[in-house]
């Protein structure tokens, strides 16, 4: 069983193209969770 805690952070999300690159203020974040399908990126990102 997995327990989901909410988090008090506010998190930002990018949808972008497959061809799109990231932005580098989204690698130097505290936090990044990467989703790739094969027609978009999803970036899930903390707030800092």
């Amino acid at each position: 069983m997995v327990t989901l805690l909410p988090l008090d952070d506010r998190f930002t999300i990018y949808q972008l193209t497959t061809e799109q690159e990231m932005s580098s203020e989204i690698s130097h974040s505290a936090f990044y969770s990467m989703t790739r399908t094969d027609d978009e990126v999803s970036i899930v990102v903390i707030r800092n």
